[in-house]
């Protein structure tokens, strides 16, 4: 029995590599694993334009400087409402709603409704 050479050892590993890359790139997404990605693509896009949005809108009404949401609400597919808690040092309780392709639609700090 003959010992195998780093060529032949490297070909193999190239071989079964090779094999490995084909077997996932020809494996299909049912229809419902790709609905299922593309709304979670689309929320995570969504989130993060309001998280960009909104506390640009707000600080244009105020000078408060908001961190991360306390709650997230979205449809998934075209709009997306964060809303702060607010509470302590002069936080008030923030909601803003966005809309794809129409930005913060609707503001409201601490009960009162501002233009966005």
């Amino acid at each position: 029995m003959e010992n195998p050479t780093p060529k032949k050892i490297l070909i193999g590993i190239l071989f079964v590599f090779g094999v490995g890359i084909v077997a996932v790139m020809m494996q299909d997404k049912d229809p419902r694993q790709m609905a299922t990605d593309s709304y979670m693509l689309t929320t995570k896009a969504l989130t993060e334009n309001a998280r960009e949005a909104c506390p640009e809108a707000v600080r244009k009404h105020t000078n408060l400087i908001l961190g991360m949401p306390n709650d997230t609400v979205s449809d998934g597919q075209r709009q997306v409402t964060l809303n702060w808690k607010g509470g302590g040092a002069g936080h008030p309780p923030v909601a803003c709603t966005y809309v794809q392709d129409q930005g913060v639609v609707a503001l409201t700090i601490d009960g009162k409704p501002y233009g966005s």
